[in-house]
């Protein structure tokens, strides 16, 4: 799949309009503020929030295993990257669950905007 299509897919399995993220995704990239990374069916965004800190957000089509070797395999990316800092602003529990598999702890956020944080 290509990374709209599970864009896409993900946003409408949570009952939300793809357009606005597809379009805001878009505009980032563009600018330069974004990344998208993608691993099988699964798409990590990254957007830049600072020198070294991005907000995150995963979209996927995988089942939770292959979520887990996608996150694997991202986390090298943004660190080469040179982010040292992820953010979210929603608190996925299989995400956490994977952070902390991998050894990434998160905490809360210490950025009123988010939820979590985690050192990467």
């Amino acid at each position: 799949m290509k990374p709209t299509e599970i864009i896409t897919a993900d946003a409408q399995a949570k009952g939300v309009d793809p357009q606005p993220i597809l379009q805001a995704i878009g505009q980032a990239v563009k600018a330069n503020k974004g990344v998208v990374l993608q691993e099988n069916n699964t798409v990590l965004f990254l957007l830049g929030i600072g020198p070294d800190k991005a907000e995150v957000h995963i979209f996927t089509q995988d089942r939770p295993v292959a979520v887990g070797k996608a996150i694997a395999l991202f986390i090298p990316k943004a660190q080469e990257m040179g982010i040292k800092f992820i953010y979210g602003t929603e608190k996925p529990a299989q995400t956490l669950a994977l952070l902390k598999f991998l050894g990434i702890k998160s905490e809360p956020s210490d950025m009123p905007k988010y939820k979590w944080m985690a050192r990467i």
